[in-house]
């Protein structure tokens, strides 16, 4: 006799799975990624291009993982309003981050302005930080046990 897991079991399953996709690509791209590059590229530029382009890719990963993410676990009852305020703090950083700041660093980039630009990059760095802060939380409350 085969017997199947409940819909929302499987629906719950897989939203952790999303969240620690999503996690998983975000500090893959934040810690290996970008310090790979600049560690084995000479060229700074060049490696803080590249690295520009993955954090581009993260952040709308983040965007796609986000919304899985929210319907699934509001498919299953799970969606509350804490989970969404941890959802919201791992993908609205990026988002701020690719729609804000990235204009205003190229700007000062082009200027020559690199003491501003560093400043910024600092702000971006913080900016992941708290996303890839807020995904290890969400894999941790959607894998706690149940009380």
């Amino acid at each position: 006799m085969v017997t199947t897991a409940p819909r929302g079991w499987i629906l719950g399953r897989l939203a952790t799975l999303v969240a620690m996709f999503w996690m998983g690509s975000l500090w893959t791209i934040c810690v290996v990624v970008a310090t790979g590059l600049f560690s084995f590229l000479d060229d700074r530029h060049l490696a803080g291009m590249i690295a520009g382009q993955f954090f581009h890719v993260a952040t709308w990963l983040g965007v796609v993982f986000a919304g899985v993410l929210a319907v699934l676990l509001g498919a299953v009852g799970l969606l509350t309003r804490r989970l969404g305020v941890w959802i919201a703090l791992a993908v609205v950083p990026p988002l701020a981050n690719e729609v804000g700041l990235l204009p205003i660093m190229e700007a000062a980039r082009q200027a020559g302005n690199m003491a501003f630009f560093g400043s910024l990059h600092v702000g971006s760095i913080a900016l992941f930080a708290i996303a890839g802060i807020a995904t290890v939380v969400l894999v941790l409350r959607l894998t706690r046990p149940a009380t």
